[in-house]
Formats: structure tokens, sequence, C-alpha cells
């Protein structure tokens, strides 16, 4: 019987794993394919699932769907057959790649809300996670756009579109501040 990715790595020592998943080789290039970084790809995709098969270690339907989006259809028996050294080296540099993604969110996206707008419940939106970010993206564009149109918009697009909006965001408050302490200052 031939063994999936998933098995090989489960028999692995936790220690040589570590290791590999630390110093292993990484490439972009699977099954004669070279695949483009992950900003390239469907928004969703990468902050779906991409995101939840990463978390749950189902690599070798990850790699399936990768190559999905390249039209080479494989079965999971056809991919067990392949090099897991290959196999594992893509998966790294599919988590690197993620990683550089959630550190660019972190450092251009983020944007704490005050504390009126925690206690008037902002919170609460977490729990529809990308589904809020692609509604409140059809709201912005005024319905030019789908849910699903802009599910499959390339990654970076969608980043460009919340990074700009996370500067106005700030700039807005900041010349609301200006305007208000101007204000305070005409009274005196």
């Amino acid at each position: 019987m031939i063994k999936t990715l998933e098995q090989t790595l489960s028999e692995a020592d936790a220690t040589d794993l570590s290791v590999i998943v630390k110093s292993g080789k990484r490439t972009n290039k699977l099954l004669g394919i070279e695949f483009e970084q992950l900003i390239y790809f469907p928004y969703w995709f990468v902050k779906v699932e991409l995101k939840e098969l990463l978390l749950k270690g189902q690599f070798s339907e990850l790699i399936l769907l990768f190559l999905k989006h390249k039209d080479k259809l494989l079965t999971l028996e056809e991919l067990s057959k392949e090099s897991h050294k290959e196999l594992f080296s893509f998966v790294l540099w599919v988590k690197d790649e993620f990683e550089l993604i959630t550190k660019l969110e972190r450092e251009y996206l983020s944007s704490e809300p005050d504390n009126d707008m925690i206690n008037a419940g902002i919170k609460e939106l977490d729990e529809l996670g990308e589904f809020n970010t692609i509604d409140n993206l059809v709201k912005d564009w005024c319905g030019a756009y789908t849910h699903e149109e802009i599910k499959n918009m390339p990654y970076h697009f969608i980043f460009d579109k919340l990074r700009k909006n996370t500067i106005e965001s700030k700039f807005t408050k900041r010349y609301q501040k200006i305007l208000a302490d101007k204000q305070k200052n005409k009274k005196r």
C-alpha cells in the first residue's frame, strides 16, 4: 500500500520533523509546474481554503488544490506515488508564503478599534471571518462586484484595497481630532 504524505510525516521523529521544517528545502516547483507567489492566487483560496488545510495538516489536499488551479487533476493515490520529499518541500514553500502574508497583514492592515467601537460590540463581527471583509468590499464598491467575484479576485488586489481603506481610516481619525482640537481652541 502506498503511503500518503501525511502518513510519512506522522512516522517521522518530532525532532527530525522540526529540523526539516526549520531548515528544509523550499520550492515553488511541483511536478514540473512552477507556481507564482500566493498573492496572485484568489483571495478566498489564500485566506480560507489554504489556511484551513494548513492548520489541519491536510497537505495532500492542499497540493491537489494547487494543482487544480493549474488544471492538473490528480487523485490522492497518484499524488502519493510522487516523491514525498518534493511534496513536502512545496508545502514548506506554501507555509513560508502564508507566514509572509500574515506578517504583511499584521504590519499594514491592523488597526485597533477605539474604546467606543469596542463597547458598541465591533468584536462580534470577528466571528464572520473573511465573509465580513468581502461583504464590506461589496458595499465599498457599491455593488459593482458580487461576493463571488471578490472571493475570486487576486489576493494582492484585495490587500491593496484593504491597505487603502486602513490608511484612509487612520487619516480620517487624525483629521477629525485636529478639527476637534481647533474647535476647542476657538472656544477659548
